[in-house]
């Protein structure tokens, strides 16, 4: 037996055989229960002389935590006490296992099958989550794998510098003390490494799993602190502009002896492995290691769906970065000229009085009038004459579509304007807002990151059209549902066109307007307010009778809804339409816009009786003009099955579900994200009125579209999930209900807070599961 003399051979009824671990505060011993049954356990004790209030703190809190887990991917604990000469001790599972790297490379595992079983550790930490623990120090060495290579069972390990979420794990006092690192220096997370250790959450535990998962199929971390040195790597990790090497860059850097190992150890070649981790598996581990927490999974679970649909070769919610990855680019790339550019807002504002600045910035502006016109009569000639065309464009047939045509007028862009940057981008801007509006929006990113990387190098940052670039981008993220994108993107289109345009410019407030509406949807209200104030004021003084003028005191009464003041939300919804209403005719679409949004003021006001007259109302209307079967008359009967199920008329409302489903489906498309919307919607009314077991496959349906269509921890999955917790309670499916639920919770409150009536449904649903 491997011990000192000053350790006892006995401690109760657990005999000492060996050591078989040694941390900072504590030693583990494998021991021999004897009664009152026969067993071989682990044995955790304190080291003598380690009996600070701290450290005492820390050792119990991991004895709580491993308490309160009960998973097959952790060990289990059975009993406690204390020593003779009163130092605490703790009785768990003896796990006999390799270190995940070992494993892996002892059984020469290829990459699916190193994914496969990694997915078994992301199952163990997403229950520890669930049960309010966070790990803090994930990593190869504390996972340990019982099991033969084709049933791996892994066994999450050492939970010592373990936090709780929620719930206090233990009555003495732990101190993260500022200054103080908690984890492993490769596998922590930026904000661990910050050393405050206050704002530390369950997606510090997803970084070190991506920084596991990373290791796990290149065979190196991502940043190495043994190369690079520990001060050098704490500074690298804290860079604001952290850029990590994707998975084939990593690979390309291995030293000679490092690329034979890992060829060996996955029986395999370089070449073939670069293929293999490309694509789906690079973003979707870049994702889990990013800077910002916001943009990783926001739970394990979230990124074991991901790794499922990777190894189902269905596609998966991550994405190569897009628009904010390549704003992050440029800035990079032209530090000094954005940094300047922002220094000249300043100075604008400052100094914008002296005549001197005045008569220059006149001049400024008739040198721009001159240019804009000359630049918008070469785009409208030249759009003009492909789509006004008497003969089919080279290159398409007679039956070409108008997207075969905006993708002609791109390409034929490279030709006459390739020397004049500024006209070629605003073709590619133009013909970018026309593909958001069809909803072609992977094309339309593609031709407005064009439009903004040839503004931004030929114009500077400062300039409108750069701002106007900005704008539509941020619009365009509105549509793909990633609202933390678009108020980022309109933010800074808000700074370009306030140092660009006249402070009455109609654009500007068309952006304050946009900007307030996705603060209003994040569940910002105070930040909100004053951009729609200021909207409203601009577009009032310019014609108080404007579809502009009526959109702004739309997103007013949502903003109003949001903060449950009814009296304000119906105020300014009903401003809202009518001014609609002197605008429009009788019977108009765009009436019937502010009729059904109305009516969900006063749905959520309990006036449902009232409510449901006016989606009948604007139903009539969508019915009359688009006929029976398009989208927005499937939307307007998904809103009224709605209030009717709140109201209790189940017939009825069961019925305009299922219809609105069907045509969603014909017009749509069975995968489209507007299915997955009306999937939810019969969900949801079906799981209220004992329908559950027919009501869970939609709801299940809706969180595998809502999957594949947005990020992992947008609100709408959030949203999803929550009615899938919801059918899981009604099949009685308890347990898996809770862990649904809790994942939407999570995924709800960072996304829009946790005041959000979202946020809030979700709880009290979870509430229901426990109750029951």
């Amino acid at each position: 037996m491997a011990s000192t003399n000053d350790q006892p051979q006995q401690i109760g009824p657990y005999r000492l055989l060996q050591v078989i671990g040694e941390g900072g505060m504590g030693v583990v011993y494998e021991a021999e229960q004897k009664n009152p049954v026969r067993r071989r356990v682990a044995l955790k004790m304190l080291k003598l002389g380690m009996d600070s209030r701290e450290v005492l703190g820390r050792f119990e809190a991991e004895r709580q935590a491993l308490a309160v887990m009960e998973h097959p991917g952790i060990a289990q604990v059975f009993d406690a006490g204390l020593t003779d000469d009163g130092r605490p001790y703790f009785i768990m599972e003896l796990v006999r296992g390799l270190p995940l790297l070992e494993f892996c490379g002892r059984h020469r595992l290829d990459t699916r099958s190193r994914v496969r079983l990694f997915g078994l550790v992301c199952d163990a930490v997403q229950h520890a989550h669930q049960k309010g623990v966070i790990h803090r120090d994930l990593k190869p060495s504390n996972i340990l794998v019982m099991g033969a290579f084709d049933d791996p069972r892994p066994k999450v390990i050492d939970f010592g510098v373990a936090k709780a979420t929620g719930r206090r794990l233990t009555d003495h006092t732990v101190v993260t003390t500022f200054g103080q690192t908690v984890g492993t220096l490769a596998y922590m997370s930026p904000e661990q490494a910050e050393m405050s250790g206050l704002d530390v959450d369950t997606r510090a535990d997803v970084y070190s799993l991506g920084v596991t998962l990373y290791e796990l199929v290149v065979g190196k971390v991502p940043l190495d602190p043994f190369e690079v040195g520990g001060p050098q790597f704490l500074a690298r990790l804290l860079e604001p502009d952290l850029s990590m090497p994707t998975l084939s860059e990593r690979l390309d850097s291995l030293e000679p002896a490092d690329v034979e190992r890992t060829e060996r150890l996955r029986r395999t070649t370089l070449d073939r492995l670069r293929k293999e981790l490309a694509g789906d598996l690079q973003w979707i581990v870049l994702k889990t290691i990013e800077k910002d927490r916001t943009r990783r999974y926001a739970t394990a679970n979230g990124l074991r769906s991901d790794l499922d649909r990777y190894l189902a070769d269905e596609p998966v919610s991550a994405r190569p970065p897009s628009v904010m990855y390549r704003m992050r680019k440029f800035t990079r790339r032209h530090r000094m000229g954005v940094a300047v550019a922002a220094a000249g807002i300043t100075g604008l504002a400052v100094f914008g009085a002296a005549m001197a600045v005045q008569a220059d910035r006149i001049g400024r502006e008739r040198d721009r009038a001159v240019r804009e016109t000359r630049k918008s009569a070469a785009v409208n000639a030249f759009m003009n004459e492909v789509l006004l065309a008497a003969e089919p464009l080279d290159g398409l047939g007679p039956d070409a579509t108008i997207l075969d045509a905006l993708n002609w007028i791109v390409a034929e862009s490279d030709g006459p304007f390739s020397d004049d940057p500024e006209v070629d981008s605003s073709v590619r801007h133009a013909v970018g807002a026309v593909f958001s509006q069809l909803g072609q929006l992977d094309r339309a990113e593609e031709l407005l990151l064009d439009a903004l990387d040839s503004r931004l190098e030929a114009l500077g940052a400062t300039h409108a059209d750069v701002g106007s670039t900005l704008y539509q981008l941020g619009n365009l993220a509105v549509g793909r549902g990633d609202l933390d994108s678009a108020a980022v993107l309109l933010e800074r289109a808000l700074v370009v066109r306030r140092g660009a345009l006249p402070e009455t410019d109609a654009s500007l407030a068309h952006t304050l307007t946009q900007l307030g509406y996705v603060r209003v949807n994040l569940g910002d209200a105070e930040a909100a307010e004053p951009h729609l104030d200021e909207a409203l004021d601009i577009f009032r003084a310019q014609d108080p009778e404007t579809v502009a003028v009526s959109e702004a005191l739309n997103v007013l009464g949502q903003l109003h809804r949001l903060t449950n003041e009814p009296e304000a939300a119906e105020g300014y919804t009903r401003e809202a339409l009518e001014v609609r209403r002197r605008m429009y005719r009788a019977g108009h679409p765009k009436i019937a816009e502010r009729l059904n949004n109305l009516a969900v003021v006063l749905d959520d006001d309990g006036r449902r009786a009232e409510a449901v007259e006016l989606y009948r109302e604007a139903l009539e209307i969508y019915e009359d003009v688009y006929g029976p079967r398009s989208d927005v008359v499937a939307v307007g009967l998904s809103n009224l099955g709605l209030a009717l199920t709140d109201l209790g008329e189940e017939t009825d409302a069961e019925a305009a579900h299922r219809k609105a489903l069907d045509i969603t489906q014909e017009v749509s498309g069975p995968q489209s994200f507007n299915s997955a919307i009306q999937h939810n919607n019969l969900a949801r009314h079906l799981c209220t009125y004992d329908g559950a077991d027919e009501g869970l496959p939609h709801a299940e349906m809706a969180v595998g579209i809502g999957a594949t269509a947005f990020e992992a921890d947008s609100y709408i999955n959030g949203v999803f999930m929550s009615t899938q917790g919801l059918c899981l309670d009604g099949v009685g499916a308890k347990a898996r209900a809770e862990e649904v639920l809790l994942e939407a919770i999570t995924v709800l409150e960072n996304a829009l807070g946790s005041d959000h009536p979202h946020a809030a449904t979700a709880r009290d649903r979870l509430a229901d599961v426990r109750a029951g």
